[in-house]
């Protein structure tokens, strides 16, 4: 499935060409025998190949498996593991096994962060004997994270009372707590009987232009995915305060609003919604089946307008920039087009988030406008800047050659 984006800023128009975006099939949480699982890593990994996966995220608990151990061509495997104490908690992008035993969730977030890490909150229900939950208040009462809540484990979903209350979710959005919400198998062993099946039940569809860990990772911060354990998102855009979306299979489309309320319901496979004074809208996807038995859904994350704050993570504030990636010598050139005469403030920060430089530029111009920026004295090696145009901002990576 391809999708063209066309980088649109407001009334600020960057000298950028479209890019070709595709949905890439994503498993965030799963097990081999390096924890609890009934399959090595490799098998795993084979088995997620097989149905389609092009992304792998293997989380054993208080284990990291190097992607290495399991990497097979055509799948990208990602550095990952489920710390677990009382709670479970993924981390994502980390470099070196974490033992989270005896730990609070404060300890491991601020531990996962130290590896340069994503969190995600697993299954945070209380489900038979395991108490796994987080309420509304101890996710406001956590500080940098988490970055994804699991809204849908397809595991945890089977047992009585192991559902998310997505209150919790609303909540948070209407405090102003960017968390993305995400879907999994939770496998530990292969089962393929319909109702008992375990591997291939939740995921994620990830829209990247490049399988590299880079944008896998810049894509997951900005939101740019989708859940499902079935329904398939054919195309999907944001367009001031109109939202439009199309699927190849939903049989009903739902747009959520402010605190989980339905702000428009329409049978069928295409949807529109125009946004008034919502501070956000999410949109649910579902395919009814006979009597309403395993019905599938897809979740997209919630759009937030220009006008509603957001609280971001302190990873947002470097990582979350776009795909297209600008490769410099000695002068950065940044292109831009103006509609009246503007303030540009540039900063220029290394790979771990330390500001190098900062420029403030005065454009008289109207029109097209380009930035010549020096960096003759920067090492060669990977950079971020960002780009604030009178309180507008965006982000971009750069390499120095």
């Amino acid at each position: 499935m391809k999708i063209i984006i066309f980088l649109i800023f407001f009334s600020y128009y960057y000298c950028l060409s479209a890019q070709e975006y595709t949905y890439h099939k994503a498993q965030l949480h799963c097990h081999s025998t390096n924890s609890d699982g009934f399959m090595s890593p490799k098998s795993v990994a084979k088995e997620y190949f097989k149905r389609g996966y092009e992304i792998l995220f293997l989380t054993d608990h208080n284990t990291m498996t190097p992607s290495s151990q399991y990497s097979i061509p055509g799948l990208l495997t990602i550095n990952s593991e489920e710390c677990t104490f009382d709670k479970h908690i993924n981390g994502f992008f980390i470099n070196h096994t974490l033992d989270a035993s005896g730990m609070n969730a404060q300890q491991v977030i601020d531990s996962i962060r130290t590896q340069g890490g994503l969190i995600q909150f697993n299954h945070p229900v209380k489900a038979l004997k395991n108490d796994w939950s987080y309420n509304y208040s101890q996710f406001m009462g956590l500080k940098d994270g988490p970055d994804f809540i699991e809204i849908h484990n397809e595991g945890t979903d089977m047992i009585p009372f192991g559902k998310f209350n997505m209150n919790i979710w609303d909540s948070l959005l209407m405090s102003n707590r960017k968390i993305w919400g995400t879907f999994s198998d939770d496998m530990h062993s292969l089962k393929e009987y319909h109702l008992f099946k375990s591997i291939d039940i939740g995921w994620i569809m990830i829209l990247t232009n490049s399988l590299s860990e880079d944008s896998v990772k810049a894509a997951l911060l900005r939101g740019d995915f989708y859940g499902s354990n079935g329904v398939e998102i054919s195309n999907y855009y944001v367009k001031g305060n109109e939202i439009s979306i199309s699927s190849a299979n939903a049989t009903k489309i739902m747009f959520i609003g402010d605190y989980g309320k339905i702000l428009s319901e329409v049978n069928g496979t295409v949807a529109s919604f125009k946004r008034t004074t919502e501070k956000y809208v999410r949109i649910v996807l579902e395919k009814s089946k006979f009597l309403g038995i395993n019905n599938e859904y897809a979740y997209t994350q919630p759009v937030f307008f220009k006008d509603s704050p957001v609280k971001i993570n302190a990873t947002d504030s470097i990582l979350a920039q776009t795909s297209i990636i600008k490769t410099c010598c000695d002068t950065l050139n940044i292109c831009l087009k103006t509609e009246k005469k503007s303030d540009v403030l540039v900063e220029i920060y290394d790979i771990n988030g330390t500001k190098i430089l900062c420029a403030n530029n005065i454009i008289e111009k109207i029109g097209y406008n380009e930035i010549p920026i020096d960096i003759s004295f920067l090492n060669s090696g990977e950079f971020y800047y960002t780009l604030d145009i009178d309180g507008f901002s965006t982000r971009q990576k750069f390499n120095k050659i």
